[in-house]
């Protein structure tokens, strides 16, 4: 193993504790006038995240920075994003150079690493140099879907987890729509409080429950074809979950040849909809694995909340550290979706790994 690199187990045992001790991010958001100098926001919706914080970090009224943050141009602002497949050193090395020089207009410097899964090893490490010894006025904000990052980086930053679930706005919306408690906690499953999922929601006369039940009622009858023939056209975000659900139980027994006639078949959707499908997969997983924990549970803990007995009952045929290991090759799985990957064998692969978690 290359020295500084986590083994499966030690990622594991950092997934875990992350998940364990979630830090929310009103606390964070309340630290403005005395920040840490490394946030590592991670999950859903870290970029929305991480501007609500830029916003009060580095503008204390709606003055001129408050409009040139909208408009893109603070100077004491960076984003950096990949360039292609990676970000790379040079781009770090810019931030290294710009570090040097104080805030012009704001108390401090801002700069935000979006993907920092995507840094490549010498950029890692070029960035670590930073986050050793930061000068007093710079913070950094480091955007990531898992904790796929060097450990050293990780130990160097505040770990704040992103629960993408609803905020109570969200919930009251659902409520001036006609929906039942019961209905808007399924809704909430269902999307896992993502914005732009409930958006996709339909409008007029939709009752989740019914819908729910005769969508079920049909999927059994399904084979594995159609099932994917049914997330190619998925009308919205309950119909494509329901049958992700359906199509990720059947896998721990499927045979090799069928796993790999499934994958050949989905690797025909359009990559947006594959993206979704790992999505819901990760989830999936990572309920599984907090069921399968020994000890007292909260109910928050599970994403899923409508399939908590389906989860426990799950649990019991998978191993937890294998569950965590697929977990990390499916947050992998998803950034690679985004580059020049050969779909048919990273999902030959991952339905593989899949199957595998099962004991």
């Amino acid at each position: 193993m290359i020295e500084g690199e986590l083994s499966p187990g030690q990622l594991c045992v950092m997934l875990l504790l992350a998940e364990m001790k979630e830090i929310e991010l009103e606390a964070i958001q309340a630290e403005h006038k005395r920040p840490a100098q490394a946030y590592l926001l991670v999950g859903e919706g870290a970029a929305e995240a991480a501007r609500g914080l830029i916003r009060r970090l580095l503008c204390t009224d709606d003055g001129p920075g408050r409009a040139k943050l909208d408009r893109g141009v603070h100077p004491d602002l960076r984003w950096v994003t990949r360039a292609r497949r990676v970000i790379g050193i040079d781009q770090i090395r810019e931030l290294q150079e710009d570090a040097l020089y104080p805030p012009s207009e704001a108390p401090r410097k801002v700069y935000v690493i979006a993907e920092a899964e995507a840094l490549s090893l010498e950029a890692a490490n070029s960035l670590l140099r930073i986050l050793e010894d930061p000068p007093p006025y710079l913070i950094f904000l480091l955007l990531a879907r898992s904790l796929d990052l060097l450990p050293t980086i990780i130990s160097r930053c505040r770990v704040v987890r992103l629960a993408p679930q609803a905020p109570t706005a969200l919930r009251e919306e659902l409520s001036a729509r006609g929906f039942s408690e019961e209905e808007i906690d399924y809704l909430l499953a269902v999307t896992k409080g993502l914005p732009h999922l409930l958006a996709r929601l339909p409008k007029e006369g939709f009752r989740p429950l019914e819908e729910r039940a005769r969508l079920v009622d049909r999927l059994k009858g399904l084979e594995d074809q159609g099932l994917v023939k049914l997330l190619a056209k998925a009308a919205d975000p309950l119909e494509f979950r329901e049958t992700t659900l359906e199509l990720l139980q059947r896998i721990p027994q499927r045979n090799s040849y069928q796993l790999l006639s499934l994958a050949a078949a989905l690797s025909k959707l359009e990559r947006e909809a594959l993206t979704e499908l790992l999505r819901e997969a990760v989830f999936w997983f990572r309920d599984l694995l907090m069921a399968s924990l020994p000890g007292p549970k909260p109910r928050v803990s599970h994403f899923n909340l409508d399939q908590e007995p389906l989860l426990r009952e799950g649990s019991k045929s998978h191993d937890p550290l294998k569950l965590l290991e697929l977990l990390t090759a499916l947050e992998r799985a998803r950034r690679e979706l985004e580059g020049n990957a050969n779909l048919q064998l990273l999902l030959e692969a991952t339905l593989l790994r899949m199957r595998g978690a099962a004991s």
